[in-house]
C-alpha cells in the first residue's frame, strides 16, 4: 500500500499518484496505474473541480491508464467528467512537458513497470538531474537494464533520486519465483481439479480488488474459458484489450469464479461441495521456505506464491544496477522496527556502492528525439513483456526520508 505523498520535490508543482491535500495545488500530475491506493483523491469533486477550471494543466497516464479512467464507472460520472484532462503519453519516448504559468519545462520518459497493464516508471530529467519515479513494478534488474531511457552515449544515467516501491523491501520476502512459473502452477491446480469431475468449480481469491490482470488473461489463455468477475471488475478489465475474453459477467459461461459475489472476495456460488479455492498471494508467504511456493492446504485449497511486486533481491539488484545518489521509500511500514530495518538495509546497499561511481560501457542504443507531446497522441502499444522476474559506487553515506524525517 503507497504511503507516497505524491509530491516530487525536485520539480516543484508536479504530483504523482496522489491528489489530496496541497497535491490539489500542482501544476502537472502523473499517473503511474489504476489501483486505488495510487489515485487517492483522483475522485473528489474539489480536484476535479480545480483541474477543469485551470487552462494547461492536465494528468498524464499511459494509454492503457487513461482508457481506464475514461471507462471506468462511467455511469456513476467519477472519472469521465475530467475526460479533457487526460493525456497519454507514448511508452519509452522522451516527453516534454511544460509546466503552465510558468518558464520552466522537463523530459519524461514512461518505462514499463511490469505491475499490471498500462503500469508505468516515470524518468524525469531537468536542469541535468534525473529523477526516477518507480510507482509499483515487478521486473528483475536484468530486465529492466535493456531499456534505452536508463542510458545517455551508451552509459547508465546518473539517477539523482529514486522514488522507490518499497513494498517487499524487506528479507522476510527475500526473493518471489517468477510469475511465468507461478502461472504454470496455478494453471495447473486448476486444469487438475475440473478434469476431474464435471461439477468441478475453481474460486480464485484475489489479493486486492483489482490488479490480476496478467493472472487472469493467462489463465484464459490456458484454460480456454473466461473468469466470472463482478460489475465493477469487469468495468475495469474491459478496457484492457487483451482481457476482452479473459473475464465475464455471465456465470454459465465459465467454471472459474473470481471476486464475483457482492461483496469483496465474495463469488456467486451459494455451495463449497465441489470447489477448490487458490489463493495467488506473496505475504502469506513472508518467511516461509520457497523451494517449494505450493502449499496445499487440503484438496480444496491450494496457496501459491505469486506477486505483482519486486521482491528483496530484485529491488537491491536494481538499486545496485543505477545506483541513486538519493531514495525516497513510497511504502513505509507503520511499524517503528520495520522503519528501521528498512532504513538499514537501505543504508547498506547504499554503502555498498563502489568509490568508483563511473558507469560501465553498455551496447549503445539509437538515439532518440525528444518529442513534444500533441493533445492527440496516442499510444496503442502495450509495455514489453516483464513476465519474467530474476543483478555498483560511490562511498558515501546517502540520506532519504521516512514520515519526513530525515535520517
Amino acid at each position: 500500500m503507497s504511503t507516497f505523498n505524491g509530491k516530487i520535490v525536485e520539480i516543484p508543482k508536479i504530483s504523482a499518484d496522489n491528489f489530496e491535500g496541497d497535491n490539489v495545488t500542482s501544476l502537472v500530475y502523473f499517473l503511474s496505474h489504476c489501483h486505488s491506493d495510487h489515485m487517492r483523491g483522483l475522485d473528489n469533486i474539489n480536484f476535479q473541480n480545480s483541474l477543469l477550471q485551470r487552462p494547461g494543466v492536465y494528468l498524464y497516464a499511459s494509454s492503457i491508464s487513461i482508457k481506464i479512467l475514461k471507462n471506468i464507472y462511467k455511469d456513476k460520472s467519477r472519472y469521465p467528467r475530467i475526460e479533457s484532462k487526460l493525456k497519454v503519453i507514448p511508452v519509452n519516448h522522451p516527453t516534454l512537458i511544460k509546466i503552465p504559468d510558468t518558464n520552466q519545462s522537463f523530459t519524461v520518459t514512461t518505462i514499463p513497470a511490469g505491475h499490471c497493464p498500462g503500469s508505468v516508471m516515470f524518468l524525469f530529467e531537468i536542469d541535468n538531474k534525473n529523477i526516477l519515479y518507480t510507482g509499483d513494478y515487478r521486473a528483475s534488474a536484468n530486465d529492466l537494464e535493456k531499456f534505452k531511457a536508463f542510458y545517455s552515449l551508451g552509459n547508465l544515467k546518473r539517477i539523482d533520486k529514486m522514488y522507490l516501491d518499497t513494498t517487499f523491501f524487506n528479507k522476510s520476502y527475500l526473493k518471489f519465483p517468477p510469475r511465468r512459473e507461478s502461472l504454470e502452477q496455478i494453471c495447473s491446480a486448476i486444469k487438475e481439479w475440473i478434469e476431474r469431475d464435471p461439477k468441478h468449480l475453481v474460486n480464485i481469491t484475489p489479493t486486492a480488488k483489482y490488479g490480476s490482470e496478467f493472472l487472469f488473461m493467462e489463465i484464459a489463455k490456458e484454460m480456454q474459458m473466461p473468469i466470472h468477475v463482478n460489475e465493477d471488475c469487469y468495468n475495469v478489465y474491459k478496457c484492457i484489450p487483451e482481457m476482452d475474453n479473459a473475464v465475464t459477467l455471465n456465470p454459465a459461461e465459465t467454471r472459474i469464479h473470481s471476486n464475483c459475489g457482492i461483496k469483496y472476495k465474495q463469488i456467486c456460488l451459494t455451495s463449497t461441495e465441489f470447489l477448490r479455492e487458490i489463493v495467488p498471494s506473496a505475504m502469506w508467504w513472508r518467511g516461509k521456505n520457497l523451494e517449494s511456493f505450493v502449499e496445499e492446504e487440503h484438496e480444496n485449497k491450494i496457496r501459491i506464491c505469486y506477486s505483482s511486486h519486486a521482491s528483496f533481491e530484485e529491488i537491491k539488484d536494481f538499486l545496485l544496477l543505477l545506483k541513486p545518489a538519493e531514495v525516497e521509500p513510497c511504502v513505509v511500514p507503520t511499524s517503528v522496527k520495520e522503519k528501521i530495518d528498512l532504513t538499514n538495509l537501505l543504508e547498506q546497499i547504499m554503502l555498498s556502492y563502489k568509490v568508483d561511481c563511473s558507469n560501465e560501457n553498455v551496447k549503445l542504443f539509437d538515439r532518440v528525439e525528444v518529442v513534444e507531446l500533441q493533445d492527440d497522441d496516442e499510444e496503442d502499444n502495450l509495455p514489453d513483456d516483464l513476465l519474467h522476474s530474476p543483478k555498483n559506487d560511490f562511498k558515501r553515506r546517502r540520506k532519504w526520508l521516512v514520515d519526513g524525517t530525515e535520517l
